[in-house]
């Protein structure tokens, strides 16, 4: 799709050759998804996300089952589960999924409890968190701060002033794991150390 053509476009410009771009549905699920082509096409609802794409609603066809595809305007994607995806030592996990961020890490919790690494989540409102929170928190025993960032920033490339988006944040879920030592920074560390509920 799109989305996967973009990525591969920035990688091929920006010369990365550490990169693995895979066309994949990522959940927790295994088998294939089945979208309409005219799903994946950018809209006026991607002007400020121009590579947002939500799989979420679309059925995972089980491996082996035969899907019945009306015609050929519609494009079939692998779905996997990162604990199937034969992943090496992972210190990082970052998930911007769309609405789907916890079928991602219900599809990482071998991964998770193998390497226990920082979980970054991304959110557009902070009401999005529960259930993702509540999986890492609870579940899982993880510490998370909840940060709120502007989407403007006066530093921007093009040293633009004018702030079209005064109201408007970014929500990210930043969690460790209290087992597992990530060497970060003290100032990060303090701010555990005095996380509250969120």
């Amino acid at each position: 799709g799109p989305s996967h053509q973009l990525l591969c476009t920035n990688l091929a410009l920006n010369s990365r050759t550490n990169v693995e771009p895979r066309a994949a549905v990522v959940t927790n699920e295994t088998g294939s998804v089945h979208v309409r082509r005219s799903d994946l096409a950018f809209g006026s609802r991607d002007f400020f996300n121009f590579a947002s794409m939500s799989f979420e609603g679309w059925p995972v066809v089980a491996e082996g089952s035969r899907a019945l595809l009306h015609d050929a305007d519609w494009e079939t994607f692998q779905a996997i589960s990162l604990d199937t995806a034969a992943l090496a030592p992972v210190d990082i996990l970052k998930v911007d999924a769309t609405a789907m961020d916890e079928e991602v890490l219900r599809g990482a919790l071998g991964v998770i409890g193998q390497f226990k690494p920082i979980v970054v989540v991304e959110f557009s409102t902070p009401s999005q968190k529960g259930p993702v929170l509540s999986l890492l928190q609870d579940d899982l025993q993880y510490y998370c701060l909840l940060l709120k960032t502007p989407l403007f920033d006066k530093r921007n490339f093009r040293q633009f002033q004018d702030n079209i988006w005064p109201h408007v944040n970014s929500y990210t879920l930043f969690c460790k794991h209290p087992a597992r030592d990530h060497g970060l920074p003290e100032v990060v560390e303090d701010m555990f150390g005095d996380r509250k509920s969120t």
